[in-house]
Parts: structure tokens; C-alpha cells; sequence
């Protein structure tokens, strides 16, 4: 049965699955899309990586729970930015503070 939109409300989608998926599966599906997304972007030949999978376990040790992702894009050009929906929170010539990065992230979940 469709909705007045046309369209087939959450619920009706989980009956016609007629699988596993349960209402709170698909409104979990739901929200995790709408989690934040953290994107570091490290420069390679800079030896970056470390730095980069450093900050990734600290984010992810913090706010695991509230975060869609947290991936390492490569990069050059000296490049380490981070940044959280697309917007950018950190780019390197600041002060590198991971709990600062850390920080910076939660204010924006």
C-alpha cells in the first residue's frame, strides 16, 4: 500500500521484504546514512599514513557510535585535512593536537 505521496511508507517496505528486515532495521538503515562522515586526507610521500591511521583510531576510539565513517583518502602535495561532512576542520600548517581534531569533529555530530 502506498502512501498518500505514492510512495510506500517505511513499514510496508519491511512486509513486502518478507526476509529478516524488521521497521527497526530499515529506520536503523536510515540513520546511519544520516551519520556524520570523517575524511582524513594525507599526504603519501610525506610518510603521512601514520599520522593519518593515528587520528583515524583516536576519532574512532572517541565516537565510534556517532560516526558513519571515518576514511583515509591519499593525497600529495604535503597535504593533511581533515574533514567532517565536507567541511573542513582541520589542514595542516595548524597546530597538529589530535584531542583539538577530536574535539573539532564532536562539535560537528
Amino acid at each position: 500500500m502506498a502512501t498518500s505521496s505514492g510512495r510506500a511508507g517505511i513499514g510496508e517496505l519491511a512486509e513486502r521484504d518478507g526476509n529478516t528486515t524488521t521497521t527497526e532495521d530499515l529506520y536503523g538503515e536510515v540513520e546511519r546514512w544520516c551519520m556524520t562522515t570523517v575524511e582524513i586526507e594525507y599526504c603519501v610521500p610525506c610518510g603521512f599514513l601514520e599520522r593519518a591511521q593515528r587520528l583515524q583510531g583516536a576519532l574512532l576510539s572517541s565516537l565510534g557510535d556517532e560516526l558513519a565513517a571515518v576514511t583515509l583518502r591519499t593525497g600529495d602535495d604535503g597535504v593533511f585535512r581533515v574533514s567532517v561532512d565536507d567541511e573542513l576542520v582541520f589542514e595542516k600548517g595548524e597546530e597538529y593536537d589530535v584531542d583539538a581534531i577530536v574535539r573539532a569533529v564532536r562539535e560537528r555530530t
